[in-house]
């Protein structure tokens, strides 16, 4: 799956309005799990990107060097959800579904041992949205675009 694969099925999963709309939720929520993961686990999950999709999981330069630094940063669900609420400027319901949109979108493009494993890094209130997000079975196929 290319990046504008990834965003068309981003954008109908979550009834986005278009393309960038996406994008802005994909960079915000990959960014936000890759740097709440060990800097292994998150370079396990980039290795299994396309280049497009790997430059929004990275987020920016700031915040690939801090996390190379720093390593993961331990925050809770809640974490989590006030920095999409913060970052998107979307009520906290909203966000929510988001965060699960993109999670469902991602288990597409990762394998189900990369995806058992990422969930597994991940405090509970993170790995139950993790875990009820949509299964990769119930996500149409990407259409190329």
């Amino acid at each position: 799956m290319n990046k504008g694969e990834f965003l068309h099925l981003l954008q109908g999963e979550l009834a986005l309005a278009n393309r960038d709309e996406a994008e802005k939720v994909a960079i915000c929520v990959l960014g936000t799990l890759a740097n709440r993961l060990t800097t292994e686990e998150a370079e396990n999950v980039e290795a299994q990107l396309p280049e497009g999709i790997k430059a929004m999981w990275r987020g920016n330069l700031g915040n690939v060097l801090r996390h190379r630094l720093e390593g993961a940063q331990k925050f809770s669900r809640e974490d989590f959800v006030a920095h999409v609420v913060d970052d998107l400027k979307v009520p906290q319901d909203r966000a929510i579904a988001l965060i699960e949109g993109v999670f469902t979108v991602l288990k597409h493009q990762i394998t189900p041992g990369l995806a058992d494993h990422l969930q597994s890094q991940l405090p509970k209130g993170l790995r139950v949205m993790w875990l009820e997000s949509k299964p990769v079975e119930e996500v149409g196929p990407p259409r190329r675009i």
